[in-house]
């Protein structure tokens, strides 16, 4: 253990072979082996011969004479190296896993169906403001503030796990300023304990994407209503004539359905003398003037 020969270490001080810092340690620890309790253990790093260094479990006795005072110590030492390293390995490991969980901007939890949630990641109170102290006082606190159209299929999905062993579905929940928030849920792992179903996965806010969907929603349909319902025609073409979009009016102006149009050249309906102007109406994205502007008006050019 000490990386040397019996006769280098017979007669010296024990002490002596210990870190200079952990010393004083060491004096405690022994100090404390007392007549009514003269038994104790203890760890510490010891350095070798070769100056690496090894880490000991001590089982320490303190031996009393018939006098009643201290004579000396009788301990049984182990190598414990190799199990404090993969302890420090786990520690290094559990630290970059926290620092992992605590930096994502995704919330990572853990849900019973009977008991409630057991963990939320540190986002949680970021996002929903809901506080460590409240979660852990109401481990149902996320999902009794789901939107209620949207917490029939929420329990639907957890009831259904057996079934499905993964959960993935969108739904409302509302945050501690009582704002709503739109979050994508994924299950990363489901089994069950007894009578419990557990989940562990990973809710994602994704409300920034759903109001930006629904203003590009909202944006098309106005711009729908509006090309429906003005009286001007109005046509898309690419550049070698054929029609990618063509408003209502313009359907009826020519006695044809959009069916008839879409994909098809606009160039049976180009009036014979405008033939040769129509490709230049394309290309420049305006036409003449007068009478053949008026002409490709009318085949949706002008």
């Amino acid at each position: 253990m000490f990386e040397r020969e019996p006769e280098q270490l017979i007669g010296k001080r024990f002490i002596d072979f210990l870190e200079e810092h952990v010393q004083p340690e060491v004096r405690q620890h022994l100090a404390g082996c007392t007549r009514d309790n003269p038994t104790r253990t203890y760890e510490h790093r010891t350095q070798g011969a070769d100056g690496s260094f090894r880490w000991h479990l001590w089982n320490d006795q303190a031996l009393y004479a018939e006098d009643g005072n201290l004579s000396g110590y009788q301990s049984i030492g182990l190598d414990i190296t190799d199990r404090k390293q993969a302890e420090e390995s786990l520690k290094k490991n559990e630290r970059r896993y926290r620092r992992l969980v605590e930096n994502i901007p995704d919330i990572l939890y853990r849900y019973s169906d009977k008991k409630g949630a057991s963990y939320w990641s540190p986002q949680v109170g970021k996002i929903l403001g809901f506080s460590p102290a409240q979660l852990q006082d109401d481990p149902f606190l996320w999902h009794d503030s789901i939107h209620p159209d949207d917490l029939p299929r929420v329990d639907r999905a957890i009831a259904e796990i057996g079934e499905t062993n993964s959960i993935e579905l969108e739904y409302r929940i509302r945050d501690s300023r009582g704002h709503w928030h739109w979050f994508r849920d994924r299950s990363m792992a489901t089994h069950r304990e007894g009578g419990e179903i557990i989940i562990e996965g990973i809710a994602t806010d994704v409300t920034a994407q759903k109001q930006a969907a629904d203003a590009q929603r909202e944006s098309e349909e106005k711009y729908r209503l509006l090309i429906e319902n003005q009286t001007d025609m109005v046509v898309k073409v690419d550049l070698e004539g054929r029609f990618l979009f063509v408003s209502p009016s313009y359907c009826e102006t020519f006695g044809k359905s959009e069916q008839e149009l879409l994909g098809r050249r606009f160039m049976p309906l180009v009036h014979e003398d405008d033939e040769g102007l129509a490709p230049t109406a394309i290309r420049l994205s305006s036409g003449t003037t007068g009478n053949d502007q008026k002409r490709l008006a009318l085949a949706g050019l002008g």
